[in-house]
């Protein structure tokens, strides 16, 4: 057990730690709880495109493609980011991952001139793929602390839902 843990589970080490409360014996002080961040405008954006991309609501509620709500949301989501200090974040983000996606991106890239459809290929990276890229990036560098991934799972569940409902109504 690391040395840290020890004081996060007993106390300050020149403290004793005492079971209930004794009269006469000091009680542990307590390490002051870690601010969880708030969730800021970019998660917000981050959590529309997530519903709009992954769980695509705008197919099941016909008023969200009308409104176009992708769109929107994307554009939002971006403009944001542009905006905010989470952008400085990208140099931090070196993982393997975001390095096999870029190498397959500038792969998909160079082979648009040897493709059999040059048009189509040229149009699927820059129309559909490196939106998908962008987002990627702007999740990743939106992510501060573990409770911002436990946020992007409640969302993911909640679209779960979201979706359930309208589909579970087409089975019956």
């Amino acid at each position: 057990m690391w040395a840290d843990d020890v004081r996060l589970r007993y106390g300050r080490p020149d403290q004793p730690y005492s079971h209930g409360s004794a009269v006469g014996q000091p009680r542990p002080t307590s390490w002051p709880r870690r601010r969880t961040p708030r969730i800021a405008l970019l998660e917000w954006a981050v959590y529309g495109v997530i519903l709009a991309y992954v769980w695509r609501l705008q197919d099941l509620y016909p008023i969200l493609a009308t409104l176009q709500f992708p769109s929107i949301i994307s554009l939002t989501a971006f403009v944001v980011f542009a905006s905010s200090p989470e952008r400085r974040e990208l140099r931090r983000i070196r993982h393997p991952i975001l390095k096999t996606s870029t190498l397959i991106l500038g792969l998909m890239i160079l082979s648009v001139p040897l493709s059999l459809y040059r048009g189509m290929s040229f149009w699927f990276i820059f129309s559909d793929h490196l939106k998908t890229f962008i987002m990627m990036l702007i999740i990743a560098a939106s992510i501060r602390t573990v409770k911002d991934v436990e946020r992007l799972a409640i969302v993911h569940l909640c679209g779960a839902a979201l979706y359930s409902v309208p589909a579970a109504g087409h089975l019956t």
